[in-house]
């Protein structure tokens, strides 16, 4: 039955029902019973099922035919909609700060096009709030799934809760969170950041310091576990000065940075947590008069597009960006159709690019080891 005290519209629940019914193969004779059973069932409108059908229609469960009723669509015989009436997924991220977000849209918007669906785009400007308005009106609209770059993966905010909990299809990217089990798609943080340090390492440096956002973060801490590991390898102490932990946008403050990096007893080598920092670091040196990478090695993470371009170009760690987005639709489009089973978890491999800031005359991409 459905709850009219709950948050979820009547249509979404009685979608949930029926696409629950349908995968438990109910179903015998291949049909949906009739509207006005169904509005009799329900307790609701025509218009209320005739919208919950509309969505079982859009997720590819059954076709409608004039004078054959509503026929279910077996497994085998389960395609995407045509493009006259497209799956629509939402795509959802908390900043558009550098190239990072348009990859991965590029690479989502290709596996939307190859399966003939369609996509919102939501920045949420690192707002919670903006996030929980995000997805509940991509619920409300009726998307058929959502991918989802999670503002905070420290807290299990209650409107995400309810979605898992309804089994709505949503894949994670770039990030996961602990203690919810949700598909995602991610990339190797930990092995990535290991290697950048192994590398600084083999040039001399011993006083490597890490710049980083908050260490809350899924994703983040992978790489600063990564960084540690490597100092543990080579027998050096963790030196809690040589972290420089900032608060991310949009309360951004880069004193801290600055007082960091001019500090008498700052590091010889700095791996920081992505390209975004590593540029404001290069940009702090300069009106300091800090020679990169003369006086200060440099590795970022990422591989944005201007990393290669920067008038003393970035060492860093290069992750599948368009991959990423690529891979987590094709996983939500999946989810979406029936096809996939069970949580799935991709992390896709890293590797290192070396170039002038970190001080190494050579500039292979060297991978990753794991």
């Amino acid at each position: 039955m459905v709850d009219r005290n709950s948050s979820v519209p009547l249509h979404l629940q009685i979608r949930n029902i029926l696409r629950s019914e349908i995968l438990e193969e109910r179903y015998r004779d291949a049909n949906l019973p009739g509207e006005l059973r169904l509005v009799e069932r329900f307790g609701v409108s025509r218009g209320t099922v005739r919208q919950a059908l509309r969505s079982l229609e859009q997720l590819g469960f059954i076709r409608r035919a004039r004078g054959k009723g509503t026929l279910i669509i077996s497994n085998e015989q389960a395609e995407l909609p045509s493009s006259t009436n497209p799956i629509i997924v939402s795509l959802i991220v908390p900043h558009c700060r550098d190239s990072f977000v348009p990859t991965l849209l590029l690479g989502v918007e290709m596996a939307m096009r190859e399966r003939s669906a369609r996509l919102f785009f939501n920045h949420t400007e690192k707002s919670i709030d903006l996030q929980n308005n995000a997805l509940n009106a991509a619920r409300d609209y009726g998307v058929s799934g959502i991918i989802l770059l999670p503002v905070d993966v420290s807290y299990q905010d209650p409107v995400l809760k309810q979605l898992n909990l309804e089994k709505f299809p949503i894949v994670l990217v770039d990030r996961y969170i602990y203690g919810l089990d949700i598909d995602y798609v991610t990339t190797d943080g930990y092995g990535g950041m290991l290697r950048a340090v192994q590398h600084l390492l083999a040039l001399g440096h011993r006083r490597i310091g890490f710049v980083c956002f908050s260490l809350e973060h899924t994703g983040q801490m992978c790489r600063f576990l990564g960084y540690q590991q490597a100092l543990l390898e080579w027998d050096i102490p963790s030196d809690p000065s040589l972290v420089c932990e900032l608060a991310e946008l949009p309360d951004e403050n880069l004193e801290a940075l600055h007082q960091y990096l001019t500090s008498p007893n700052r590091p010889t080598a700095i791996v920081a947590l992505n390209d975004y920092l590593a540029v404001k670091i290069i940009n702090l040196c300069r009106q300091s008069g800090i020679r990169i990478p003369d006086e200060l090695a440099l590795v970022g993470f990422d591989d944005i597009d201007i990393a290669a371009q920067l008038e003393t170009p970035l060492t860093t760690v290069t992750q599948p960006i368009y991959e990423m987005g690529y891979q987590a639709a094709q996983l939500l489009l999946n989810r979406i159709s029936g096809r996939s089973s069970g949580i799935q978890r991709i992390i896709l491999p890293t590797h290192l690019t070396i170039r002038k800031s970190c001080g190494a005359r050579m500039a292979p991409s060297m991978p990753v080891s794991t």
